[in-house]
């Protein structure tokens, strides 16, 4: 089943959304982190991808309490990443009421404990591998690695992860459509469900990603397309 995601993105407490990764381009919105998961459950959605932007520069759960605010919202499913560097950051998390955890720098900073996480939470644990110029890419996005993204998918093959995240950073919040190569190509190699992100700009945007028609591609993450109106309310029930 494919799915859509909505996202909302938190720094300082706030509704934001980057571009291109990019804390100093950064849009903030008048509505709340809280108030916009109330609105997506108004167009239909139940689950929504939830991203603590100062965690993922700082390492650590800095805005927890609006994280467990949002997972407070009945009949609504959240899954979380930013920050998340240690087993203890995915217990509070897990405590807290988020369905699946999103882990990115810990698989390249230190790939054995990111693996003993995903055995201690299986299939709860997503894998965030995003990439810049086909490397992995760390802390928020602010460091680079030299591991290309299918490196890391053949080493987690084996393990019972939830899913793979993966955003193309150079086309996060640019509007210019998904990177469509990138999960084609992924897809053949990868055992986990592909979930895409990064640049849709409308509902064309997704149906190019359903197109592709690979078993492995089962969602795609969409924030500012629906904060900023792009994708309508129709275009949700058709899509989903």
């Amino acid at each position: 089943m494919f799915r859509l995601i909505p996202a909302i993105d938190i720094l300082n407490k706030q509704l934001v959304r980057l571009k291109q990764g990019d804390y100093n381009q950064a849009t903030f919105y008048s509505q709340s982190p809280v108030e916009m998961a109330h609105h997506y459950q108004s167009m239909g959605f139940n689950y929504i991808h939830v991203v603590d932007l100062n965690g993922a520069k700082d390492g650590d759960l800095v805005n927890l309490s609006t994280i467990q605010r949002l997972a407070e919202i009945p009949d609504i499913q959240i899954q979380v990443g930013g920050g998340v560097r240690t087993l203890t950051h995915v217990d509070k998390l897990v405590q807290a009421g988020v369905s699946a955890v999103i882990i990115g720098s810990l698989f390249v900073q230190n790939f054995k404990l990111a693996c003993s996480i995903i055995e201690a939470y299986p299939n709860q644990i997503i894998a965030g591998l995003d990439v810049l110029n086909g490397k992995l890419a760390t802390h928020g996005w602010v460091k680079d690695s030299n591991m290309p993204i299918e490196d890391m998918i053949k080493k987690l093959s084996k393990f019972p992860l939830h899913s793979i995240v993966s955003t193309d950073i150079s086309k996060d919040g640019t509007f210019n459509g998904l990177n469509l190569g990138l999960y084609e190509r992924i897809s053949k190699i990868s055992s986990h469900p592909i979930i895409a992100s990064g640049g849709v700009a409308s509902a064309n945007d997704i149906r190019l990603l359903k197109q592709i028609n690979h078993a492995r591609i089962n969602g795609c993450i969409v924030g500012k397309a629906i904060i900023e109106g792009r994708i309508s309310q129709q275009d949700v029930i058709e899509l989903t």
